[in-house]
């Protein structure tokens, strides 16, 4: 794993951690980035949809997004089912050391 991203994965571990568990606007506030583009994507395609008079794609696009937003809704309280077990396994010290940079992962 990229050490970028071991200290991303760890320090959202110790922000949850703080916070007490996953919430709503800290996911979101995760994914605004790709929530943005999905947005500015399905805003875009419903407009040339309904310029062209296709309806039916209107609808598939809105239903497209809505799935994206529904997966990552169930992703999220996967998360916060998990969290309790998760939270009392995890060495502490060990990913406070990778989210910091002074331990590396394999």
């Amino acid at each position: 794993m990229d050490t970028r991203t071991s200290q991303k994965a760890a320090a959202r571990m110790l922000e949850v951690s703080r916070r007490g568990g996953y919430s709503l606007g800290l996911f979101m506030g995760w994914k605004a980035k790709s929530y943005l583009f999905g947005l500015i994507y399905l805003a875009a395609s419903i407009a040339y949809f309904a310029y062209v008079g296709l309806w039916a794609g209107c609808f598939l696009m809105a239903g497209l997004f809505s799935g994206m937003w529904f997966r990552d809704y169930g992703y999220l309280l996967a998360a916060k089912k998990t969290w309790p077990f998760q939270e009392l396994v995890t060495d502490w010290e060990k990913v406070r050391q990778i989210a910091d940079g002074e331990l590396t992962v394999k």
